[in-house]
């Protein structure tokens, strides 16, 4: 049984012998042969080569590209015309000596004939049918297509194998497999006396011509033996590489340390490569040298390099005449270069394990201290869980006695001595009655919340009858809405009684309706409705308020969860809605809220479980009141006046009417203090009257304090208000987030009264200072001005006054008499002359002696200061500003800052009403440059000198001097600095410049 071995695609299975008659057909009819091999990795000189052989699948393209020249038929005739090929032609002279004609076919197509020589991925066989008929079937190996063009050409081949025996051609036919064919060959063999004849006659001949095929066939031979020795000793070169290459390779399979891998390759080079000397240095400062004597040739160095990281390099030593030597250390060198890696690679790798293994029993005594700690924390926690056990016990006792004692005094005092009482005092003992109650309440919810992190919260479920319950229960709520200006409904039907626990009931309902009043403007509507089911009763308490969005939906029933913004109308603990759905999930319901779609507003509902029993309880708790949550009637808010005389007036913001109302009455004896519910309110209080002193809190409705403080800041006035934030947040960022939002103090709730007033008599003394201190440099600052105008009056005078003497000698006498209008007219000018004398000699009294007195201050300063100065020329304009400098500024500060208030007022009378001015600064170690821009037309190009000029003025007669900027420039210059006029974007832009102080320079 034969066994059939598959080729591999690319094993040389096809002897380009086969395309000699096919080159030969191109050549003649005048077509490229280039274009047989296009599209191929074949080339001509390959198949022109008769010793070369190609893979199947780069036949298979060949032939597919010769499709383009040939037919079916042209493929049969070029199979015809194989045999008139040299190497054919030496064939057909041996079979002419030996072979009939059927055994020609059997040594050509049998299983080791010719055709599988030629196509080593067939399988051949010939079979002799009869006399003259015989059968051929070629066959492709496993794994490999067939080839239509091969078939063609073969069957011409096998037609015309007869006529190379002196015998007529064969009549073929094919029949064609999946991946064979088989041909039926007739032929006639040469017959009679003639055919005998003609092998006689041609006898010698052939003799002749086979003396000369085998002549070239020994030239062929010699010349294949000569190439196979080129290639014994190239395959000798090759396999002493390989042998030293796989020495060396070896070596990285070794775990020996870099120093140690370099010597064995180093000593490799000398004892198989045969060098003098070999050394190896690495980039990183490892050398290993080996040598077996002196230096007899020139060094040669080669760079190692792994991919794109460079090793170091290999310097070798051969001996004279060692080309040999020279190429092996050449081919040797990526060996080594990839083996000194793998060695610094395995001591990296060592160290990392190392340094592994120390992390991990580092980590694992962590990890064993951590255990340690985590059992003694979980029992400290256990221990805990029992103190918040006993806390929860104990703590109602020991907070709501003394509050209880707390109300049942109060109510004593009411009672017994209420008539002996002022009004304010009562006003007072009622004020600890709702705080305290309002604490009690806080109290409660927070134990809950306490409880419940522990366990679920545990109710008292019973039957209630919610018509005759509610009515009583909102009684309180309806009063408390009536206050707020909101009209409260509510819709039950006459059958309605669920299964609750009556405190818990009471709680969720006080704590939605209290929101519903808070967070609905004047003028609203709240409901309570009731739709009692089967099995389920839904109330809900649906206001006409500000809403609820998705965000704060997401979050609402979260704890201490509040509204941010707009959406936090009104101050809470933000635990009652966390608390009421806790309540409501404690009964098997559910509390949910949404946005009213057919208004504005929200709705709050909840379920509870319907009951069926016929005796509910028809009494409220009656625990709950709507001051607990800081709804209904409390002080009203306004303006508490001082007895006597008023030391200031003070703007109190604050969202607890009680606090506000009692710091009102804590700061009236000595003040006259405006009280403010909210941020707005108190905003709006400040734009009609800027206060003195602004006390606020941060968390507020609609502005909190924080941004009140903010824009109290640009509201224009003498001087910006000095701000005290008064907060129960203690934490160091909410101080500081405080004074950056242009608080001077911070008083932390709960405080002292002492204290808090001591601290407000503290900030007015310093605003009083500011003011006197901002008047001295205003009057500085004029003291400046008026020297400069008195001396741009003194000119014009003095040459009055110097005129007037000899116009006296040199008119008659007769014309200056008293009565003469010469003499009267005189008499004036000597007069108004010595007036401008005077009031020269007073403006320059305001002038200070000597050179400027310059100093090191902040740059900020000096602009907060002109701002403050120009704030009403600034008022219907946007001031922008643009600080890129904040540094310190060498000058004489009233003097630039009577400058800047000059450049500021010019800017905002340009850009008008609407406009915009923008002040900018930069600096470097040498200039700081103060720029003022503004939304006005400019000034015009021809005129950007001019206007520095004294007396030129662009304004309207009588509306200016045209001495300001002719006086800032000269200001500047006394500095030592510029007063420019550029322009920018078709922007003017003033610029001053100013030399950089040497001790703020780097």
């Amino acid at each position: 049984m034969t066994t059939t071995t598959a080729k591999r695609p690319d094993a040389k299975v096809v002897s380009c012998r086969f395309f000699e008659t096919l080159l030969r057909d191109l050549r003649e009819r005048g077509q490229d042969p280039a274009r047989l091999v296009a599209g191929t990795t074949c080339t001509l000189a390959t198949l022109a080569d008769k010793d070369e052989r190609i893979d199947w699948p780069t036949f298979l393209a060949l032939m597919a590209n010769g499709r383009q020249f040939w037919t079916d038929a042209d493929l049969v005739r070029l199979g015809e015309r194989s045999t008139d090929s040299p190497f054919v032609r030496f064939i057909g002279v041996v079979a002419r000596l030996r072979f009939s004609v059927p055994e020609f076919y059997q040594w050509v197509a049998g299983p080791k004939g010719m055709a599988s020589q030629m196509f080593s991925c067939l399988e051949t066989s010939c079979a002799i049918d009869g006399p003259n008929q015989v059968t051929i079937e070629l066959r492709m190996l496993p794994g490999l297509a067939p080839s239509r063009e091969l078939w063609l050409v073969s069957e011409g081949t096998y037609a015309a194998m007869p006529t190379m025996l002196g015998a007529p051609p064969a009549a073929t036919s094919a029949t064609y497999g999946a991946t064979s064919v088989r041909y039926r060959v007739v032929f006639r063999e040469p017959a009679g006396l003639l055919a005998r004849g003609r092998r006689a006659l041609l006898w010698p001949f052939t003799m002749r011509q086979a003396a000369e095929e085998l002549t070239n066939a020994h030239a062929t031979l010699l010349e294949r033996y000569h190439q196979l020795d080129r290639a014994r000793a190239e395959l000798a070169r090759e396999s002493r590489k390989q042998r030293v290459a796989n020495h060396i390779a070896n070596l990285a399979l070794g775990t020996l340390a870099p120093e140690a891998t370099m010597g064995a390759v180093c000593a490799a080079m000398i004892e198989q490569v045969g060098c003098v000397a070999a050394e190896i240095q690495l980039d990183r400062g490892a050398v290993v040298r080996h040598d077996v004597g002196e230096a007899s040739s020139a060094r040669r160095r080669f760079a190692l390099t792994s991919g794109a990281l460079a090793l170091g390099h290999l310097e070798v030593t051969l001996p004279p005449a060692a080309d040999d030597q020279l190429a092996l250390v050449e081919s040797v060198v990526p060996t080594i270069a990839l083996v000194v890696q793998k060695a610094l690679d395995q001591q990296a790798l060592t160290e990392y394990r190392q340094r592994l293994e120390q992390r991990v029993a580092d980590r694992t005594a962590e990890l064993t201290r951590a255990r340690d700690e985590l059992a003694a924390t979980v029992t400290r926690l256990e221990e805990t869980k029992a103190s918040r056990e006993r806390l929860f016990h104990n703590i109602s006792h020991e907070i709501r006695t003394p509050l209880s004692l707390v109300l049942l005094l109060v109510d004593g005092v009411l009672t017994h001595h209420g008539g002996e009482l002022t009004g304010r005092a009562v006003a007072q003992m009622h004020a600890i009655t709702i705080s305290t109650r309002k604490l009690v309440r806080l109290v409660d919810e927070l134990l809950l919340l306490a409880s419940g992190e522990e366990r679920d919260l545990q109710v008292t479920p019973e039957p209630i009858d919610l018509a005759a319950v509610l009515p009583e229960l909102l009684a309180g709520w309806v009063l408390a809405a009536e206050d707020a200006g909101l009209t409260l409904t509510t819709i039950c039907p006459p059958e309605a009684v669920v299964l609750a626990d009556p405190v818990a009931l009471e709680r969720v309902l006080a704590n939605l309706l209290s929101n519903a009043i808070k967070f609905t403007p004047r003028g609203g509507q709240v409901a309570v409705a009731v739709e009692a089911g089967p099995t389920t009763t839904r109330i809900a308490v649906r206001d006409s308020g500000i809403g609820i969005d998705d965000e704060l939906r997401g979050r609402l029933f979260g704890r201490f969860e509040q509204g941010a913004g707009g959406k936090r109308l009104r101050a809470g603990s933000g635990i009652g809605l966390s608390i009421a759905r806790e309540l409501v999930r404690a009964h098997g319901g559910e509390l949910d809220a949404a946005a009213n779609r057919d208004g504005p507003g929200s709705t709050f509902a909840f379920t509870l479980a319907t009951s069926s029993v016929e005796l509910a309880r028809q009494v409220a708790p009656g625990s709950l009141r709507p001051t607990d949550y800081g709804v209904g009637a409390g002080p009203s808010l306004g303006t508490v006046s001082p007895p006597g005389l008023s030391r200031g007036h003070i703007l109190v913001a604050e969202d607890d009417p009680g606090l506000a109302a009692a710091i009102g009455q804590l700061l009236s004896d000595e003040y006259t203090v405006q009280l403010a519910s909210d941020g707005a309110e108190a905003l709006a209080a400040a734009q009609r009257r800027l206060p003195d002193l602004l006390i606020t809190d941060i968390e507020m409705p609609q502005i909190d304090g924080l941004e009140l403080a903010r824009q109290l800041q640009s509201l224009p006035g003498e001087t910006p208000t000095p701000v005290l934030v008064m907060s129960a947040r203690a934490k160091l960022g909410d101080r500081l987030a405080g004074f950056s939002a242009g608080a001077v103090d911070y008083v932390i709730k709960p405080f002292d009264p002492s204290e808090l007033r001591a601290r407000v008599r503290a900030q007015l003394a310093y605003r009083t200072l500011a003011l006197r201190l901002q008047r001295s440099e205003k009057l500085a600052a004029l003291g400046t001005l008026s020297a400069g105008l008195a001396h741009e009056l003194r000119n014009p005078a003095n040459g009055i006054v110097n005129a007037i003497a000899p116009l006296r000698e040199l008119l008659p006498a007769e014309a200056l008499a008293p009565d003469t209008g010469v003499g009267e007219l005189l008499d004036v000018m000597q007069q108004c002359a010595e007036q401008v004398a005077y009031v020269s000699r007073q403006l320059l009294g305001f002038r200070r002696s000597g050179d400027l007195e310059l100093r090191r201050v902040p740059i900020g300063e000096v602009l907060t200061r002109a701002l403050s100065n120009a704030s009403a020329a600034l008022a219907e304009v946007e001031l922008r500003t643009r600080y890129a400098y904040q540094g310190l500024l060498r000058c004489a500060a009233p003097l630039l800052t009577q400058v800047l208030v000059n450049l500021i007022e010019n800017a905002a009378q340009a850009a008008g009403p609407g406009g915009w001015v923008e002040l900018a600064t930069r600096g470097d170690d040498q200039v700081v440059a103060i720029e003022l821009t503004d939304s006005g037309p400019g000034v015009p190009e021809h005129l950007t000198e001019r206007v520095f000029e004294p007396f030129f003025t662009t304004k309207p007669p009588g509306q200016g001097t045209g001495l300001g900027l002719a006086t800032a420039r000269d200001l500047i210059l006394r500095h030592g600095g510029t007063l420019e006029l550029r322009s920018r974007s078709g922007r003017t832009v003033f610029v001053i410049e100013l030399p950089q102080a040497p001790e703020v320079r780097p």
